[in-house]
């Protein structure tokens, strides 16, 4: 799977589907914050969009899923563009899906 060059408006609509489709909440590390690079990335399926965001020397990566096993598995998949940094904010370190805190 590969990343593609996308808008922000696209990916709040992708998210929003893959929100309407959820039957048990979704996982997110994305809060419709301000993007500070120019481009942005996007790798989707029915149940999870990635967006990255190129930060200048470095693309950060966000994550919107309504299924940690397609993330999971969109994660090993996708071809990266540069260098990734992904961050998940919580308030229960043992909430933590194991998949995010592999090296």
């Amino acid at each position: 799977m590969k990343f593609k060059p996308d808008t922000l408006a696209s990916v709040h609509e992708q998210m929003a589907l893959v929100k309407t489709q959820s039957t048990g909440g979704f996982f997110t590390n994305y809060f419709r914050q301000e993007m500070v690079g120019p481009q942005i990335l996007t790798a989707a399926t029915a149940r999870s969009v990635l967006l990255a965001n190129d930060e200048h020397d470095f693309f950060r990566l966000y994550f919107f899923t309504n299924d940690l096993a397609d993330l999971e598995r969109i994660l090993r998949d996708v071809d990266l563009p540069s260098d990734v940094i992904a961050g998940y904010l919580t308030s229960n370190p043992d909430s933590i899906p194991s998949l995010l805190t592999a090296a």
